[in-house]
């Protein structure tokens, strides 16, 4: 993660790293999720769907960002 002023511009590694976070934290929310499942409601029933899109969406902005060229 990258820790520079805010108006510095970032560079595609700083946004590759990013994305990479990204992702690594929706599977962490995926995870922790399982674990401490709530009541049902339309809420908690959307989840799992949101998480999944979540992490795939941020795996391929990872993955586009690892293929842009300089």
């Amino acid at each position: 993660m990258t820790t520079e002023n805010a108006t510095t511009p970032k560079t595609i590694s700083d946004l590759q790293t990013d994305a990479t976070f990204l992702h690594a934290m929706a599977q962490g929310i995926d995870v922790l999720y399982d674990i401490i499942k709530t009541d049902l409601s339309p809420a908690s029933n959307s989840m799992p769907a949101m998480l999944q899109s979540l992490i795939e969406r941020a795996d391929r902005l990872a993955q586009d960002l690892d293929r842009v060229k300089p």
